[in-house]
């Protein structure tokens, strides 16, 4: 396994998600683009299980194919969240990445706020990116 606190992403570290009442969520890439997910997703839907802690995060891309992302959580509080997840596939950019790495995020809370930009800066890409989300059902147990 890589030693995952050596690959985080500067494009990720100003992300933000805003989970809604509805089941629905956005995420705003903040100023950094990492030109790939950051603009080839469509933020979808969300499911959290209150009693296995497992958040379900779908997400569309731009040629119709869904992603469920499967956060397990280990801390949950009014600032943080610590979640492990596996991610399948990063052997495609070589070594020191195998085909399953096991990772795990921390997200830190902020307060919800008007100033909130889904997707890239500016208003443009708001309601999306254009393409309609998959929304298959969650099943979450």
């Amino acid at each position: 396994d890589a030693d995952q606190t050596n690959y985080i992403n500067p494009a990720y570290v100003d992300d933000i998600y805003r989970f809604n009442a509805d089941g629905t969520y956005n995420k705003s890439i903040g100023e950094l683009n990492d030109g790939l997910g950051d603009v080839l997703n469509q933020y979808c839907i969300y499911d959290f299980n209150d009693n296995t802690l497992r958040l379900l995060l779908s997400k569309t891309d731009f040629l119709g194919g869904e992603t469920v992302d499967t956060l397990n959580i280990t801390v949950i509080d009014d600032s943080q969240i610590t979640a492990t997840t596996t991610i399948y596939g990063l052997d495609f950019f070589g070594p020191p990445f195998e085909a399953v790495e096991p990772f795990t995020f921390t997200y830190v809370a902020v307060p919800k706020s008007a100033s909130f930009d889904p997707y890239a800066p500016g208003a443009t890409d708001d309601a999306g990116l254009g393409w309609n989300c998959a929304n298959t059902p969650l099943v979450n147990p």
